[in-house]
C-alpha cells in the first residue's frame, strides 16, 4: 500500500503545474506631474509631499515611492493584493483633488495617474542593430511631425512626449 501511494504520488507530481513566473496582478498606480524648469528640489517640495501627503491617507496602501527629476516627478502607488485597483484609482483621483488647491500654479495642468501591472513587465529584452541602416533618432526630419513613430513615442528627461517639442525643448534622451 505505501509503495502504490508513493509511486502515485511520483507520477501526480510531474503533473503539478509549476509557474517560473507566477501571475501576480499587484495593483499599482503611477501619478507623474510635471513642472517646466523646476529643479528637482522644488518639485520634492512644492509637488511630491504635498501629494504624498494626501495619498498616505488612502486605506491599503502598501507603499509609496517617488522620483524627482528636472522638471517632472512621478509617484508610484502600490496596494495591499486584495485592493480593487478600480476603487483604490478613484481614491487616488480624489487624493489628487484635494491636494490640488496646495500644488503651485505654475503647473500647466494636473497631476496625471495611470493604472499599472509590474507583472506585465518584460521578461527578456532583445534588442537589434544594424551596421548599415541608421537608427531612427539619427535621421533629420523637417518637424516634429515628420518623424517617425518610433521617434514619437520616445520620451525626453523630464518626461513629456516627444511630440510636444515646447515642453521637451532640445533635451530629448
Amino acid at each position: 500500500m505505501t509503495a502504490a501511494l508513493t509511486l502515485a504520488g511520483l507520477a501526480a507530481y510531474r503533473h503539478l503545474p509549476v509557474a517560473a513566473l507566477p501571475r501576480i496582478d499587484i495593483p499599482t498606480i503611477s501619478v507623474s506631474t510635471s513642472l517646466p524648469g523646476a529643479s528637482p528640489e522644488t518639485m520634492t517640495n512644492t509637488v511630491s509631499t504635498p501629494l504624498i501627503k494626501e495619498f498616505s491617507t488612502i486605506p491599503s496602501v502598501r507603499e509609496i515611492s517617488t522620483t524627482n527629476v528636472q522638471g517632472a516627478s512621478s509617484i508610484t502607488l502600490e496596494f495591499a493584493l486584495e485592493r480593487d485597483i478600480d476603487l483604490a484609482a478613484a481614491d487616488v483621483q480624489a487624493a489628487i483633488a484635494r491636494a490640488q488647491p496646495q500644488l503651485p500654479a505654475e503647473m500647466r495642468g494636473s497631476p496625471v495617474y495611470r493604472k499599472l501591472n509590474p507583472s506585465d513587465a518584460p521578461v527578456v529584452l532583445i534588442v537589434l542593430r544594424s551596421d548599415t541602416y541608421p537608427p531612427p533618432a539619427t535621421r533629420r526630419a523637417r518637424s516634429h511631425r515628420d518623424l517617425p513613430t518610433l521617434v514619437c513615442n520616445r520620451r525626453c528627461r523630464s518626461g513629456h512626449d516627444l511630440r510636444q517639442p515646447e515642453v521637451c525643448g532640445a533635451n530629448p534622451a
